[in-house]
């Protein structure tokens, strides 16, 4: 696992989001929505035929955004798991979900900074915890 310190992570968070994927296969769709037509009238469909066309790492234009979609249960797994901390959740979600929950939440952090903040709040969801919410 990659650990990065806390000057290491604030840097790679202010980095430019790199929208140029190129070298990605795949298609914008159409103009301005992109796939979210197809994607939204059929996800599980809309995926396969991605796969079958470009195989399994396609980059994807949803609802004005793009982003790169990984298919298959290897490289879910490894974008998932993200032992080399390859991929970010901020970056990934920040322009869809911070608009919404904000840019500074759990969800949004990335990497060691992720889990410091998680074992933080850890206590707060166990299952004592949430019995004492309940009756209160």
């Amino acid at each position: 696992m990659v650990s990065r310190t806390i000057t290491d992570y604030q840097s790679y968070v202010n980095e430019p989001d790199n929208t140029k994927l190129d070298d990605i296969p795949g298609d914008a769709g159409l103009p301005i929505l992109g796939h979210t037509i197809p994607f939204l009238a059929d996800p599980l469909k809309w995926a396969q035929k991605q796969y079958k066309k470009y195989g399994p790492v396609v980059k994807v234009n949803t609802m004005g955004m793009k982003g790169v979609l990984v298919l298959g249960p290897d490289l879910t797994q490894k974008a998932l798991l993200d032992l080399g901390g390859d991929f970010s959740s901020r970056m990934g979600f920040v322009e869809r979900a911070g608009k919404f929950l904000g840019d500074n939440r759990l969800i949004m952090e990335d990497f060691d900074h992720h889990k410091h903040q998680r074992r933080i709040m850890q206590g707060a969801f166990k299952v004592d915890s949430l019995k004492i919410y309940t009756e209160q």
